[in-house]
Parts: structure tokens; C-alpha cells; sequence
């Protein structure tokens, strides 16, 4: 995370900064601040429009947002603190696993057509559904979308009229949701799952 802030207003008859707190509150502890950093008045100068600069890891992300808000301290003590800023995480499913397709027929008139069940592990924690896709030119070709699938528990796919003894390359991608339902964001895909419709 990046964060920048103008000159704070420091305790009274304190001289110079000596160093800034910055600290963060995330949305399911909300009024708890923890320190994640402290930097120097010196390591802190910046020449960007805002006047101090702070780059640090946040430790973990436990929500959808976190609060960041700076202290300064001098030899009188410490200052109120900033106002704060919001950052809005979008997290994204993780990419499906263990991937396994079962091909079975049913028949066509009087033709017996290959039929395929995709099966997969995916985050049901944050996917709200899924986007399978399938390439005809092989692993590295191009991947078209095959279906969109809503709801983060649906963790198969069933794909007919295939042409028996082609060869079908597919991938699974968790996506998730804005604030109003609508598709924001797809994640990683799984690796790339090779299918051959065999000829019965």
C-alpha cells in the first residue's frame, strides 16, 4: 500500500517531527486502530504534491476495506490523528483446483453423442460464479467463453453436442460481484484441463 498525506499539525512547542504512525482499521473490526508502521520525518519527505510519502505490506486482508490514518509525534507527544482514507479491496476468488471431466453419450436419433461433465474445487468463499472457457487450438490458443455460472456452490458444467474424438482445452475462473450484484471481476484461471470426446 501506498500512502501520502499533507503536513500534520504536530503538539504544540514540540519542534520538528520526529517520526509518523500509520495505522489501519479494517471493516470487520471497525473503531480498532493498529500501528503497521513507523517512519521517520526524514524517511517520510516527498516530492509529490502531498508532502509525505509511506510504502508498506499490509499484513493481511480480512475484509473488503481497510481505513488508513496517520499520527505524528515531536518531543511534546503525539498528535490526533489524521483524517482518514478508505481503500476498497476487490478480492478475488482463487483459481479453481482439481479439475476432473467424466465424457459421457446420449443418444441423437441414431447417433450416440459425446456429452461432458466439468468438475472442480473452486473458493466458495469469495466466487460468486464462474466463467468457463475452451480453446480449439490447443493450450496456448485462444479461450472463448463457453458459460457463465452464478453462484459460488456450482462447481460443475455439462457441455453437449461435442464432436467425438476432438480435443477440448478448458479453463475455470471464479468471479466476483459489485456492491449492486453485477459482475466486477474474474480471477485467476485454473490451469488449462485437457478433454478428448471419445468415439463410442
Amino acid at each position: 500500500c501506498l500512502r501520502r498525506w499533507a503536513p500534520l499539525i504536530t503538539p504544540d512547542d514540540g519542534g520538528m517531527t520526529s517520526f509518523y504512525a500509520i495505522e489501519a482499521s479494517s471493516s470487520t473490526d471497525v473503531g480498532t486502530w493498529d500501528a503497521l508502521r513507523f517512519i521517520s520525518y526524514a524517511e517520510s519527505v516527498d516530492n509529490s504534491p502531498y508532502a509525505y510519502t509511506a510504502t508498506f505490506q499490509y499484513p493481511s486482508i480480512p475484509s473488503r476495506s481497510v481505513s488508513f490514518r496517520v499520527k505524528a509525534t515531536n518531543a511534546a507527544g503525539t498528535s490526533a490523528p489524521s483524517s482518514s482514507a478508505t481503500y476498497f479491496l476487490t478480492l478475488l476468488p482463487s483459481p479453481p483446483v482439481l479439475l476432473h471431466a467424466d465424457v459421457t453419450f446420449y443418444r441423437n436419433g441414431s447417433q450416440e453423442v459425446p456429452q461432458l461433465t466439468l468438475v472442480w474445487h473452486g473458493d466458495m468463499f469469495r466466487a460468486a460464479g464462474y466463467i468457463i472457457k475452451g480453446s480449439p487450438s490447443g493450450a496456448d490458443g485462444t479461450y472463448l467463453p463457453l458459460a457463465h455460472l452464478a453462484g459460488g456452490e456450482v462447481t460443475q458444467f455439462t457441455m453437449a453436442n461435442l464432436t467425438a474424438g476432438s480435443q477440448y482445452w478448458m479453463t475455470v475462473s471464479g468471479y466476483v460481484n459489485d456492491a449492486r450484484g453485477l459482475f466486477l471481476q474474474a480471477g485467476p484461471p485454473s490451469l488449462p484441463f485437457l478433454v478428448i470426446a471419445a468415439i463410442q
